[in-house]
């Protein structure tokens, strides 16, 4: 199975995220960090409660995002697909990020249970 390439555009403060939580792991880089965060979201209790979620309308302010390119496997890309359609992203972006916020959170849980 080939690797599947794709680009997400995120805010500075979430990058800053993502990197806090490179950094703390001692990942390589943050395209590393992210596809950790996009796993740990992948299997993070389907009943999680999240921040409340975009509507999926763009935003109505300009805000300066940087973009990350991720590869990852044809399964992973398989689910998040599966992700983005069963809770109604208008776009894969949408549902990465998610992922993204949902891995940051079960990180936070699993570093205070310790």
């Amino acid at each position: 199975m080939a690797d599947v390439r794709f680009t997400i555009s995120a805010d500075e403060l979430f990058l800053q995220k993502i990197d806090d939580y490179r950094f703390g792991n001692r990942l390589r880089s943050r395209t590393q960090a992210a596809f950790e965060l996009i796993k740990l979201g992948l299997g993070a209790d389907t009943q999680m409660a999240m921040p409340e979620k975009n509507d999926g309308k763009p935003d109505t302010e300009p805000i300066d995002k940087t973009r990350l390119t991720l590869s990852v496997d044809e399964g992973t890309m398989n689910k998040i697909d599966d992700y983005q359609f069963e809770n109604r992203f208008a776009s894969r972006t949408q549902a990465v990020l998610d992922l993204i916020q949902k891995g940051l959170v079960v990180s936070e849980n699993m570093a205070i249970d310790s």
